[in-house]
């Protein structure tokens, strides 16, 4: 069963979180916002109206479970983003933006619906399990996935079971 989010961005104030995989995708994110590194090694800024705070997370879902929940535990964020570099599949081409619409975490099957900030289409599908096998990937695609990831669907799980007032599941 989905687990569904609250609905469209409030645009009221915005307080947005980004969370990056590796150093050479938050710094491209750091360079073009102008953002500062503060005392507690996050990046910070305010980018026209939008207060916004940049981490790194790590590879992996138990990383990324990791610093989303630093980055919740320490920021006021009404959103959180993830940019990284994705493996896309399907119709997907180098340098596509890619907004899902869903977000599945491959080894429970779960769902997360996004807020998303622009038009979405699409799944990202996460696991620490790196897919290669041709057979696989296409039942992906069937399936409406448009990149693989190993990290959104932990942020995704930290940031619903803050929202409930629950903690994240284990990872």
């Amino acid at each position: 069963m989905p687990i569904r989010d609250a609905g469209p961005m409030d645009t009221t104030q915005v307080r947005v979180g980004i969370l990056a995989p590796m150093p050479s995708e938050l710094a491209p994110v750091v360079k073009t916002m102008g953002l500062t590194r503060d005392p507690e090694g996050a990046h910070v800024g305010r980018v026209g109206g939008v207060d916004v705070v940049a981490m790194r997370t790590g590879m992996g879902l138990t990383l990324a479970t990791a610093a989303a929940t630093r980055l919740l535990d320490s920021h006021a964020v009404d959103h959180v983003m993830v940019v990284g570099i994705a493996g896309g599949i399907g119709s997907a081409r180098v340098g596509d933006l890619i907004c899902p619409t869903i977000v599945v975490d491959r080894d429970s099957n779960v769902e997360f619906t996004a807020a998303p900030m622009s038009a979405a289409e699409g799944r990202i599908s996460s696991s620490d399990e790196f897919v290669v096998d041709p057979e696989r990937v296409a039942a992906l695609v069937r399936d409406g996935v448009r990149a693989l990831d190993m990290e959104t669907s932990a942020i995704a799980a930290v940031c619903t079971a803050r929202r409930r007032g629950r903690s994240p599941p284990p990872r």
